[in-house]
């Protein structure tokens, strides 16, 4: 498919860019500043999000103002930057994992928490064609927090995470779901025992970046792991380390494809607990930390609207969004955006016209 015009321009001047960049094969992502997208409904902190065939979806979450989880489903479509409701889900759960299957075009909500001391082990199944949901196979263990993404493969990885309403135990289990055949396998453990990381999927290969350890320390890891030698690796350390950050990655310009954004997130909690409350003050921040995988380097993205922690966040074709989380205060259902250009291409690399 032929690119359009202002993709080709861009795409030119960002080839310019990378050029000009001093250091050999130096990259610069050229991303321009986070504006603030549409409300998505209830506030809520640790709502799943993921992208499914050019639309991004967000399931669930805990709201202060509703004082528990919220079962909302919505998706968000970047053409008209606007949110529609869908089935709400069965069972109302936070901090889970959403992951799409391409092939039964379906979403899989993995786990998460029922309440903020409960942690579940039921996976909730969501057939987009016909907007329904289904129940699908338990975990292998209770499990919230994980880090989580699907692979060139097809094959779902869900990684570490917490069992307990507190940070301890964490985990370093890596479990593969095959959506086809609905088993899990168990494949190389993560080096760390932590939960509450952001992740992303680039180059086929899954990154498992931040989040926090059973010891209460808040760590900048980066992990890299091969689907087909099952191994992890380590990688060049985030910037700054975060908690509960989205992670996303990048397609579109050539300076940009196939980057990883790690978005917002904090340090929270002198304590043990996994959750926010609000008589306390954890940090919040709004910075953003680009990974470019090809040369193994971090540099600072533009600040986001708001300091938020316990985010997720997708690209879904040009455009990247941020949603909801937990601003030190209370939870929020504001979204940040950054709409292309320069993110003229999908994820799965169809040019956008």
């Amino acid at each position: 498919m032929a690119r359009s015009g202002w993709a080709r321009a861009f795409a030119a001047a960002a080839l310019l860019t990378l050029l000009a960049a001093p250091g050999a094969l130096a990259q610069v992502c050229p991303l321009p500043p986070w504006t603030a997208g549409p409300t998505f409904g209830t506030d809520a902190y640790g709502v799943a999000v993921t992208n499914a065939a050019g639309l991004i979806y967000e399931a669930g979450g805990y709201s202060f103002s509703a004082a528990g989880n919220v079962n909302q489903f919505k998706s968000y479509n970047p053409a008209t930057n606007t949110w529609t409701a869908l089935a709400p889900l069965p069972t109302a759960t936070a901090i889970s994992s959403l992951v799409y299957d391409a092939v039964g075009g379906r979403l899989f909500l993995f786990g998460g928490n029922t309440a903020p001391a409960t942690v579940t082990n039921i996976t909730q199944v969501y057939t987009i064609a016909t907007n329904t949901w289904a129940p699908g196979p338990n975990l292998p263990d209770f499990r919230s927090f994980m880090a989580s993404g699907v692979l060139p493969t097809g094959m779902i990885h869900l990684v570490a995470g917490y069992s307990t309403g507190n940070i301890t135990p964490a985990f370093n289990t890596n479990w593969q779901f095959n959506p086809v055949t609905l088993t899990f396998a168990v494949k190389a453990v993560l080096p760390a025992t932590l939960g509450g990381a952001a992740a992303a999927v680039s180059g086929g290969r899954l990154y498992v970046m931040g989040g926090r350890t059973d010891t209460n320390a808040i760590v900048n890891t980066n992990y890299e792991y091969d689907p087909v030698a099952d191994v992890w690796a380590t990688k060049a350390t985030l910037p700054t380390s975060v908690n509960v950050a989205g992670g996303a990655a990048l397609s579109g310009t050539p300076a940009c494809t196939g980057d990883v954004i790690v978005a917002g997130g904090g340090t929270p909690f002198a304590g043990m607990e996994a959750f926010p409350d609000p008589a306390r003050t954890p940090d919040a921040l709004n910075i953003t930390q680009l990974y470019d995988v090809a040369t193994n380097t971090w540099s600072a993205g533009p600040a986001m609207t708001s300091s938020r922690a316990f985010v997720n966040s997708a690209q879904a074709t040009d455009t990247l969004l941020v949603v909801g989380g937990y601003n030190g205060t209370t939870t929020v259902n504001t979204t940040d955006r950054i709409a292309g250009p320069p993110l003229p291409v999908s994820l799965n690399g169809f040019t956008v016209e």
